[in-house]
């Protein structure tokens, strides 16, 4: 089972458009083990990564040293990015593990992405794959102030088993939640 997480900005100085890439992935095997990444690109080359055990961040290009030094320094963003990706990930992970993978319609198989807990609002979910039927899905609250949908896509029943699917999520997390 793998969750990505895939943050897009861009912004402008002096007239210039930039754009910051932080792409993240957590990854459970079959054998129980686990692994997690995150890693940064600057127009479109890389820039840096971070290293979850250390919790270090590790320059790939020597313009991105200012950035490892300032981000290493503020502590509660190395831990809250740390503890995310080593625990908040595979708990959700483990969640996705013990979720029915499917609900079975006559002729046909609804498949769903539940996506919970992100904030701002915003979001983009869609299903990467063949002969898909989308189903109309909203956007809900939950009770801590973050959100919460779901996309579901409707698979002829012939084609169950013989394509592959995947659930794409595309959010801009700012880390900030709501004040209560």
């Amino acid at each position: 089972i793998h969750m990505y997480i895939y943050i897009f900005i861009t912004f402008n100085i002096n007239f210039t458009f930039n754009q910051i890439f932080r792409s993240g992935c957590c990854s459970m095997y079959p054998n129980g083990t686990y692994t997690a990444f995150m890693t940064h690109a600057f127009n479109g080359k890389d820039f840096t990564s971070l290293d979850i055990n250390t919790k270090t961040i590790v320059a790939a290009v020597s313009q991105a040293v200012p950035y490892k030094t300032q981000k290493e320094k503020n502590q509660n963003y190395m831990n809250t990015v740390t503890e995310y990706y080593k625990q908040t990930c595979l708990d959700r992970l483990n969640i996705l593990k013990q979720a029915p993978d499917l609900l079975i319609r006559k002729d046909s198989v609804t498949v769903t992405c539940h996506v919970t807990g992100f904030y701002p609002r915003e979001v983009q979910v869609f299903w990467l794959g063949s002969d898909l039927q989308p189903v109309d899905e909203g956007i809900l609250p939950n009770d801590d102030g973050t959100y919460q949908t779901r996309k579901s896509v409707i698979v002829p029943e012939e084609d169950v088993g013989k394509q592959n699917y995947s659930c794409v999520v595309l959010h801009i997390n700012c880390h900030q939640l709501p004040e209560p």
